[in-house]
């Protein structure tokens, strides 16, 4: 137990703290496997309805928000519904009260990537001497400022962490702080106490608004996410123990001011004056057209494939957006410069008060959840229009032409657009199959290098072609070999875009397939390497005898990429079916 008001590392309580660090435990809970109703987005989106947008507060308030990979957001009454899901995180709304978190994330080693990033090796510290200084500055702030005598094994602990990195969550489940502002003082009070190197490897940066954290149960990457043997031993074999915002007893207000931060606002809900704002932002950048106008946020659309005026990046999606203050300025972020110039506030349009005198105050109808998910299944948000051949089948196999003639020796690149559940990966399995009874040998088709954007979906990808390759087809997933994938060799390449660099071209012709577009280009872009993908992915497009991109969301973003590396020719095939929530496929 803490009970000293100062900070002191005497040895006993140095040897407490790194006992509660060693080894991991299993919870008994069986995976869980309900059906539940997902949404692609959790706030505002031009492209779908959202959860937050399908939902009031006072529904979801008792509950749980969380995001499943491949699957998206959904709502659930205890976490045990998802548990054992991979890579499944607690959504938080950091302006709501939650548990004291810290997240602890260390490389033992240098990053190849990124060698500028801290590691351990460098500074010759150890893991369980980092965490070990974190625990006791934690429990000696609260003890100091709140008066709140904590023991060190009162918190509850967790790890994904293996030889190559150290990661823990440090959550102390018995009461919360008010807010992220009250938390992140807190988290920096501490980052302050223990000092660097060892306050580098906290995730300051965390604390947001809105931000996630991934649940007990959960894998990632092979890491799955498991409580401390001492946590257990303490008590605490309830997956609620292990939760960021359950309901609890709840701290004053301590390490932030009691004024909000001047970038917290309420947005304006008129349109009149909001589209005379975003005239400011395509005057000056008139690349940029206005897509969807909704909760007082305007989204912006790129009609060419430039450079973003915030972050210096060329995203894959359109990711600028822009609101009203009360004094009539219209500003413009971006949602992903917290990533890439986090110290950048915004860029603002208009003197005060130029838009003030329009801004009228909206009403806004109330309806419940039934009515609204129905109005958006019977009405759902156009996307951008594409040029190109306009189909409606509920399964894309029923259009096997929307796909192209992958034995052809003529250049060819495709963009389908269609729905999720619509078969469009079933489908191009079967034509792939189907090919095979027209040429003698395999190795006389083409190769299909097949890029996904993470590696549970290039595992999912593989799950899936297991029917090809008990035909006869050569399957590689590069996470299971090493050095070059030739063309060669192989007749399937299933590889991320990180990887694409490995791919060892020869005279054999190949198919590059993109499997969730969008999602690519974006960490092509956004990689720490993203010089290096975009290299690796201009090799492949120009190589390539056939492309065929695939996206339920394909916009004109995604065709000017294609355009960039392939020309003008480009096949767009737009499937307007759409299933209704809740319809299972592939």
């Amino acid at each position: 137990m803490l009970a000293q008001k100062k900070f002191s590392l005497s040895p006993k309580t140095i040897n407490d703290a790194t006992r509660l660090f060693s080894g991991l435990a299993d919870l008994d809970f069986e995976p869980g496997y309900n059906d539940h109703m997902y949404f692609q987005y959790l706030s505002n989106n031009k492209n779908d309805i959202s959860l937050l947008g399908a939902y009031h507060p006072e529904e979801i308030y008792s509950k749980y928000i969380v995001r499943v990979s491949e699957k998206g957001f959904t709502v659930i009454d205890h976490p045990s519904e998802v548990y054992g899901l991979p890579d499944t995180h607690e959504c938080i709304d950091g302006n709501l009260p939650f548990r004291l978190v810290l997240d602890i994330d260390a490389r033992q080693n240098p990053d190849s990537m990124n060698p500028k990033l801290p590691f351990l090796d460098k500074y010759k510290i150890t893991r369980k001497d980092l965490l070990s200084r974190i625990l006791i500055a934690c429990a000696d702030i609260i003890y100091s400022n709140l008066k709140h005598l904590v023991p060190l094994n009162a918190f509850t602990l967790t790890s994904s962490s293996n030889a190559d990195k150290c990661s823990w969550h440090i959550i102390y489940p018995h009461t919360h702080f008010i807010d992220y502002r009250d938390l992140k003082g807190f988290v920096e009070k501490v980052a302050n106490r223990i000092g660097k190197p060892y306050s580098e490897f906290i995730d300051i940066g965390l604390y947001k608004s809105r931000f996630s954290l991934r649940l007990l149960g959960s894998v990632k990457e092979d890491r799955v996410k498991r409580p401390a043997i001492s946590s257990v031993e303490q008590g605490y074999r309830k997956l609620e123990n292990y939760l960021v915002q359950p309901t609890s007893e709840i701290w004053l207000r301590t390490f932030s001011p009691e004024k909000l931060e001047k970038d917290e606002f309420q947005p304006i809900e008129d349109e009149t004056a909001l589209s005379k704002g975003a005239g400011f932002v395509t005057a000056k950048y008139k690349w940029l057209e206005v897509g969807s106008i909704k909760n007082g946020f305007i989204n912006f659309q790129a009609k060419s494939y430039e450079a973003c005026p915030i972050c210096d990046i060329r995203h894959e999606k359109d990711q600028l957006y822009g609101f009203l203050r009360s004094d009539g300025r219209f500003i413009l972020r971006c949602y992903r410069q917290k990533q890439y110039k986090p110290d950048h506030k915004r860029l603002t349009f208009g003197k005060a008060s130029t838009l003030r005198g329009i801004i009228k105050p909206k009403n806004r109808s109330i309806q419940k959840i039934v009515d609204r998910v129905a109005n958006a299944v019977a009405k759902p948000r156009s996307l951008v229009e594409l040029p190109g051949k306009v189909i409606n089948v509920k399964r894309l196999k029923d259009a096997p032409e929307s796909y192209p003639d992958f034995l052809s020796s003529e250049k060819t690149t495709t963009l389908i657009r269609s729905s999720p559940v619509t078969w469009k990966t079933t489908t191009l399995r079967e034509i792939i199959m189907a090919l095979k009874s027209k040429v003698y040998d395999i190795s006389s088709m083409p190769c299909y290098v097949w890029i996904s954007y993470q590696k549970s979906l290039s595992n999912k990808s593989k799950a899936k072609l297991d029917e090809l390759e008990a035909s006869g087809f050569l399957i590689c997933n590069y996470q299971n070999k090493l050095g070059d994938l030739s063309i060669n060799e192989w007749d399937i390449i299933i590889v991320q875009v990180k990887s694409l660099f490995r791919i060892e071209f020869t005279a054999r012709p190949f198919v590059a397939i993109l499997d969730e577009a969008n999602a690519i280009m974006h960490q092509m872009s956004s990689s720490t390497n993203a010089r290096e993908s975009e290299n690796a992915m201009h090799d492949i497009l120009i190589s390539a005898r056939h492309v065929l991109a695939m996206d339920a969301f394909a916009n004109k973003s995604i065709l000017a990429f294609l355009k960039i590396y392939r020309g003008e020719d480009i096949c767009i095939i737009d499937n307007r079916y759409q299933p209704r929530i809740g319809s299972v496929g592939t």
